[in-house]
């Protein structure tokens, strides 16, 4: 990596990583360890 801030991308979505890669020539990708599953009754979004 350049000398500029060190960009992470926390998801393994190939969608998100082909848009940050329009716009950034370096970055990581990593999956977080994190349930993200609706509690029940949650409201979606």
């Amino acid at each position: 990596m350049g000398h500029g801030p060190r960009v992470l991308l926390a998801s393994q979505s190939p969608y998100r990583r082909e848009l940050l890669g329009r716009l950034l020539s370096a970055f990581e990708c990593f999956t977080p360890d994190i349930d993200e599953s609706p509690l029940p009754g949650e409201p979606p979004g």
